[in-house]
């Protein structure tokens, strides 16, 4: 007689410990206190730190819908490498733990970029950096990474990661060229394509590695 797996483990699960419980709440609190600290500047608002983006603007909620469709791809691949990286090392499966680590953690820093428009703005505006020069910065890094996990990219079918770089590479490129009307929706729709060719990648990755390695 099969057992319902919910049922079977419903009484295993417990509270995180002391050191998980701080890992969930301490970023989310030291967020909150540093949006205090900035509102006491006459200039910034606790509202304009808090609410929603569209609301605080005043546009219509679908505003940027491409742009968000894209964050949320970003975070699904962060948080399934990171999640899947972690599971893999506890089953002995390094090799693959560690590439879904580097891509999880290059999956994050690009999720930031994306959500805080760290090229196109604060790079240049804090930071004196040309956004050429960032991009110089995130070829190396995807150079890097290719070349430290080419035997383990090559192991297995890659169409869809070649894919996702020459979108990344096309977005880039029309970035470059600054046009606007539809090269704006070429250069927003190459890259979303882009984050969904990576999203499947390391997904279907993920979900291969998870099954043959065996349980802890």
């Amino acid at each position: 007689m099969s057992t319902d797996v919910s049922s079977a483990s419903a009484g295993g699960y417990r509270l995180p410990n002391r050191k998980g419980l701080l890992m969930l709440y301490l970023p989310n609190v030291a967020l909150l206190f540093l949006v205090a600290i900035a509102a006491l500047s006459p200039k910034i608002t606790v509202a304009s730190l808090t609410r929603d983006m569209a609301a605080t603007a005043k546009v219509h909620p679908l505003t940027g819908v491409v742009s968000s469709a894209g964050i949320l791809l970003w975070c699904a691949t962060a948080a399934i490498c990171l999640f899947s990286s972690n599971l893999l090392r506890q089953r002995g499966a390094h090799r693959a733990a560690g590439f879904l680590l580097w891509s999880g953690l290059m999956t994050a820093g690009l999720l930031i970029d994306d959500f805080f428009m760290f090229h196109e703005y604060l790079a240049r505006v804090h930071l004196g950096l040309n956004e050429k020069v960032v991009f110089l910065g995130y070829f190396c890094i995807t150079a890097v990474y290719l070349l430290q996990h080419r035997r383990l990219i090559l192991e297995a079918d890659y169409r869809l990661l070649v894919t996702a770089l020459v979108l990344f590479a096309g977005s880039m490129t029309l970035d470059l060229l600054n046009g606007g009307g539809y090269w704006n929706l070429a250069e927003d729709g190459c890259k979303l394509l882009g984050i969904a060719s990576w999203f499947g990648y390391h997904a279907g990755r993920a979900k291969q590695w998870l099954a043959l390695a065996p349980d802890a």
